[in-house]
């Protein structure tokens, strides 16, 4: 909108706001009761403070006034003594945070203002989380997940369901035309699940301004982009992001010993008891429906270096000037010991591979255990004595020992049968032992 400009004589005069009476001076700055008004003022040559730290008003030899109108957001300026050669303050279009911090942990990748799309992993037991975002702009209107929320202040906490959560920051700027969302997916981990390792890669973001710690393969040869092969696209994060370049299909890998990290163990692996945590950020040039594009593959080999069952993440095409994101978790197979993560980056038109991927992660974690019931281990005494138990309660042993000072408990070795839904096993009169089922 544009602000109002009034003349008025040098010395008194009143607002136009319930007749509120003023003394102006060279310089001043006040403000109406309620909080709602704020009234700003300058002149005797200093610039005059104008809507953000970074925007003043041209440097006039007289006195002028600003007002504020918080709900809604409006301004009128007037000019005092003044002559029409110094224009009023527009009103501030900074929709921009100058920090976001979540309760529950780290954002990955950090903070940055110009950055809007960030993820956090969290272990079961975070069920909620805060937000405190701070605005950049003066006057600017800030919500999270639709909730206004003070700038500066944490928001009341919000509910995180087991898989992943969206929670939305939006800001407002005071000219109440211009906003940006910043977005945090949140993924929760399920019940029993550990993480081990946040990130295993090496350079997973470029930011070396090369490709050092990748292997390079493909015929595009991809390479560390500035923003400058494609000017439309400019790095998730940072200073640089990796490019196809020109080709018609490029990779960069990565593989690691998974026994070599701490905290790994071969029994872990070979019971299928770790995932491998995957992220990446992917954007590509927009031409029309089926666009350059890229991918990650994870590729799983064991001691003889022999592949172990690879997957390939869906393949990632946004090409609407946006970035998008790409999470889940894969089961690594028994016997791997080695995972190769590769960026793939796949041409679809045109000679160039306009393909881009940033912001890599390869995590590592623990998935959770079903916990079922134990069978029920059942005595019967139908003129001769019995034990029986389910017969889909697989993954159990019958055990024996005749005394609980202290056990010493042994494998039954007769073997029972199957009557009806249940496994039943003769036992010998009158009982001596003890009996129980047990987990292999």
């Amino acid at each position: 909108m544009n602000p109002t400009r009034k003349q008025f004589p040098i010395g008194q005069f009143r607002f136009p706001l319930a007749g509120a009476l003023v003394i102006v001076a060279c310089v001043f700055a006040f403000f109406l009761t309620g909080g709602r008004m704020q009234a700003r003022g300058g002149g005797g040559g200093n610039p005059a403070y104008c809507g953000s730290s970074t925007q003043y008003a041209t440097m006039c030899y007289h006195a002028f006034i600003t007002l504020y109108n918080v709900s809604p957001v409006t301004q009128s300026t007037y000019l005092v003594n003044g002559d029409a050669t110094c224009g009023p303050c527009a009103l501030a279009d900074n929709a921009y945070l100058s920090n976001l911090v979540l309760g529950a942990g780290s954002l990955s990748p950090g903070f940055s203002p110009f950055t809007l799309n960030y993820t956090l992993t969290v272990p079961n037991g975070t069920d909620s989380t805060t937000v405190s975002p701070t605005a950049a702009g003066p006057i600017a209107i800030v919500t999270v997940n639709d909730v206004p929320v003070a700038s500066g202040s944490f928001s009341n906490p919000i509910s995180l369901n087991v898989g992943q959560n969206t929670i939305t920051t939006v800001v407002m700027a005071q000219d109440t035309q211009t906003t940006h969302t910043y977005t945090v997916n949140v993924m929760r981990l399920a019940e029993g699940s550990q993480i081990l390792v946040t990130n295993l890669l090496v350079n997973p973001g470029a930011e070396t301004g090369d490709v050092s710690g990748w292997t390079v393969g493909g015929n595009s040869n991809p390479f560390a982009d500035n923003g400058s092969f494609d000017p439309s696209i400019l790095p998730h994060t940072g200073g640089f992001d990796f490019c196809g370049r020109t080709g018609s299909f490029g990779s960069l890998s990565q593989t690691f010993n998974l026994l070599g990290i701490a905290g790994i163990t071969t029994d872990m692996v070979d019971t299928g008891r770790l995932q491998a945590n995957v992220s990446f950020w992917e954007q590509g040039l927009n031409q029309d429906s089926s666009s350059d594009h890229g991918a990650i593959s994870l590729t799983f080999l064991d001691s003889a270096a022999n592949t172990n069952g690879p997957v390939v993440t869906q393949a990632i095409d946004s090409h609407d000037l946006t970035w998008k994101n790409y999470t889940n978790n894969f089961s690594i197979p028994p016997g791997t010991r080695q995972v190769q993560y590769t960026m793939q980056f796949i041409r679809m038109l045109g000679s160039d591979n306009d393909s881009f991927i940033d912001d890599n992660v390869l995590g590592l974690s623990t998935p959770s255990i079903p916990v079922t019931d134990p069978p029920t281990l059942v005595i019967q005494n139908n003129g001769n004595y019995s034990l029986s138990w389910p017969a889909s309660a697989t993954g159990y042993g019958l055990e024996t020992t005749t005394t609980l000072s202290p056990p010493n408990w042994q494998p039954v070795t007769n073997s029972p049968v199957t009557i009806g839904p249940n496994q039943v096993l003769a036992i010998p009169v009158p009982i001596t032992s003890f009996y129980r089922l047990h987990s292999q």
